[in-house]
């Protein structure tokens, strides 16, 4: 699929095999404003869950190998300080010095122990719903946004009215293009439920909007939509208003 605008008409997503080879047998352009929607509203929590669990497990297994690393050498080191031990033990020779360096040893080893455990176990645990601060804010960098989420591998699939996804665990919910409204002069379409139909003014359809320049400025336009914006991460049980005044 290719991205295509002309003049001053919003952009339209037109099949790219069906101008190079006829191979597409779409018989109509898909406004990207609804692609985008779609992304947005049904496709964007399950992406952001994606990518959370990529980067935070991703960094965990980091720090486990590092750990991992420091215990076989604080191991190897504890060994070799035991052999010196015995051998000065058996020649008879003072051990206190030796004896204080193997306890400092065993101490480091015992923290990486600890460490291990506590990744081990972080690893083992960790909620795949939820949604990194990381993942949340990544939607703020536009450029980067679209690059991260184009590494995670999913794709949405445009038909003739309805747009579907694929490369999720979980199915994602499907959306409906319920076609252009002249009279009203606006978009419909499904919401993400699927039980009511949304429309959208073709003059609210703007490039600051589809590219989200501005998303950014007005979450941090004022405090409370600042905090308004640091809540969606926040458990379930979260009270909005105590949140808020936090």
């Amino acid at each position: 699929m290719s991205i295509q605008k002309s003049g001053k008409s919003n952009p339209v997503v037109r099949c790219s095999s069906k101008q190079r080879d006829r191979s597409c047998d779409r018989k109509t352009t898909f406004p990207y404003f609804i692609v985008h929607m779609y992304m947005a509203t049904c496709v964007l929590p399950h992406a952001m869950r994606l990518y959370s669990n990529k980067t935070s497990n991703k960094q965990l297994q980091l720090d486990l190998s590092k750990i991992e690393r420091d215990l076989t050498k604080a191991r190897s080191k504890l060994k070799t300080e035991k052999e010196f031990y015995d051998k000065c033990s058996d020649e008879g020779k003072s051990t206190i010095m030796i004896l204080e360096v193997m306890n400092e040893t065993h101490l480091k080893i015992s923290e990486l122990e600890e460490r291990e455990r506590s990744v081990n176990d972080s690893l083992k645990h960790r909620d795949r719903l939820a949604i990194s601060d990381e993942a949340r804010d990544l939607i703020l960098t536009p450029d980067n946004f679209n690059l991260e989420m184009h590494k995670l591998g999913f794709k949405i699939i445009v038909d003739e009215e309805v747009l579907r996804t694929t490369g999720f665990e979980k199915p994602v919910q499907k959306m409906a293009y319920a076609g252009y409204s002249r009279k009203k002069r606006a978009y419909q379409y499904t919401d993400p439920t699927g039980n009511y139909l949304v429309e959208w003014p073709s003059e609210w359809v703007t490039e600051d909007l589809l590219m989200m320049k501005t998303l950014n400025s007005y979450i941090k336009s004022s405090e409370l939509t600042l905090k308004a914006w640091e809540y969606v991460n926040q458990p379930s049980d979260t009270d909005f208003s105590e949140f808020i005044k936090s």
